[in-house]
């Protein structure tokens, strides 16, 4: 994952020149804002390819991950409503994968994402959950593993920001730090630990963060 990030790093600031040469812009808080439904779409064609392709390194079958007997592999998107998320989980459904769509608050949005990734022949499973909470990323997984009893790839992309000016460090305040921390932070953990259990029921797995 390590690797990953590298090349994931390099792809972007790739692509961020190529903006730069043709005269396009993007402000620093649209870079750093936690969906990306109005970046190039290089960005996010950089971001899952590169994504699929470490996740293949990775596995015990370079291949593909292993097939049962009665179901398709399955990834975890969170925050899979739009942006990035939504990118990941149409890929994941086209490479094969029954996805579990992820959301806390965007439904409308996740529904679209639930029916796209159907359109490609997946099955997908909608679940509202915040990822912050401990209780609720364990009732997650518990039902990932009623519904599919497998999970290959859990993808902790969730995530949450507060904008405030350069100039004004006092805007940010300790509520609006501690809601940051929960997702960014302590979401990918819950997630992982959640589903461990279920990861080590398969013959390959792989955990991707994103940040």
């Amino acid at each position: 994952v390590a690797v990953a990030a590298d090349r994931v790093g390099a792809a972007v600031q790739q692509a961020h020149a190529a903006d730069n040469r043709t005269g396009r812009r993007c402000s620093a808080k649209r870079r750093l804002a936690p969906s990306f439904p109005r970046l190039s779409d290089k960005y996010n064609v950089a971001f899952f390819s590169l994504l699929l392709r470490c996740i293949g390194a990775g596995s015990a079958n370079r291949n593909g991950y292993p097939m049962s007997s009665h179901s398709r592999p399955v990834a975890l998107i969170t925050g899979s409503a739009t942006g990035v998320g939504r990118a990941c989980a149409l890929q994941f459904a086209a490479k094969g994968f029954d996805v579990v769509v992820n959301y806390s608050r965007s439904e409308a949005e996740a529904k679209e994402t639930e029916a796209s990734v159907n359109k490609l022949g997946a099955r997908a499973l909608l679940i509202c959950c915040d990822v912050a909470d401990d209780a609720s990323d364990r009732k997650m997984i518990e039902r990932i593993g009623d519904e599919y009893g497998r999970l290959e790839v859990p993808v902790n992309n969730a995530a949450t920001t507060s904008f405030v000016e350069d100039s004004d460090l006092e805007g940010l305040t300790e509520p609006m730090w501690d809601r940051m921390l929960a997702v960014n932070l302590k979401g990918p953990f819950f997630v992982t630990r959640a589903a461990a259990d279920l990861l080590r029921r398969g013959e390959g797995g792989a955990v991707v963060n994103v940040s």
